[in-house]
């Protein structure tokens, strides 16, 4: 069985990206098999780049990624700006309601998301300008973000964004899709930063990014592994292989804030 590898938070930091998957190939094979926590896009330089890569890992069989708030708040926004490139682009018309903001609130949430690092995620796309005109994104990187899910696992390991505990983990499972989930639920799933009530599994790892911090978290009491480590601060990428309870890590090409 091929191992699996858990990678942090990527935020559109490409050339980490690439350099830590030399290292994870070195270390644990050249057939492991990635896991992202998510937030592929924002704030960093290459988002775009970052998406169409994993996309194609994770079509060719050599990944898995779940959704990231990020990701989420970037779907969102395009979705509201533009739902019938989103249809002409194959997305499924009940993936764009699910996704689409309120009028009332739609300018102060494409705010929001501009300022944690849309307006680096459009530049990565050519997109200059955060008006209503047409977004040029690609529709394949559309319809790859749409389609994640909001948990992956296997024997050993559940991956999600944020922290969790069990009573979430079985409300995300029971859904047909990551869009059909309760929304409280989903929220907490990618937003979390609080303390789980509960582990979240009694036997497997827990493996979340989302909360950035100068080394992974580790807390075995209650089986969880925090691995973001900040890569777009400045500080680190992180990837975690939970057969070897092994640390990778490649530091940042970013200046620290």
């Amino acid at each position: 069985m091929d191992p699996v590898v858990v990678v942090s938070d990527v935020h559109g930091c490409f050339a980490e990206l690439i350099e830590l998957e030399q290292l994870v190939y070195e270390r644990a094979g050249p057939s492991a098999y990635l896991v992202f926590v998510g937030d592929l896009v924002d704030r960093g330089p290459a988002s775009a780049r970052v998406v169409s890569h994993v996309r194609h890992l994770v079509r060719a069989g050599g990944a898995a990624c779940v959704m990231g708030n990020h990701d989420d708040m970037f779907l969102r926004n395009v979705f509201a700006n533009q739902p019938d490139w989103c249809r002409n682009a194959g997305v499924p018309g009940d993936v764009i309601s699910a996704g689409t903001i309120p009028d009332p609130v739609r300018p102060a949430f494409f705010r929001n998301w501009f300022i944690q690092g849309g307006k680096e995620t459009l530049a990565s796309y050519g997109i200059h300008s955060h008006d209503r005109t047409p977004w040029d994104v690609d529709p394949d990187d559309v319809a790859f973000l749409a389609s994640l899910p909001l948990i992956w696992e296997n024997e050993r390991v559940v991956v999600t964004h944020a922290l969790a505990d069990e009573k979430l983990l079985t409300a995300t499972r029971s859904a047909e899709s990551q869009w059909d989930v309760d929304e409280a639920a989903r929220e907490m799933v990618l937003w979390n930063r609080g303390e789980p009530a509960a582990r979240a599994d009694p036997v497997r790892t827990h493996v979340s990014g989302h909360t950035p911090r100068n080394t992974p978290l580790v807390r075995r009491e209650q089986g969880a592994v925090q691995i973001d480590t900040g890569c777009v601060y400045g500080n680190a990428l992180t990837a975690y292989d939970p057969q070897r309870d092994q640390f990778m890590q490649v530091r940042s090409r970013r200046p620290s804030f």
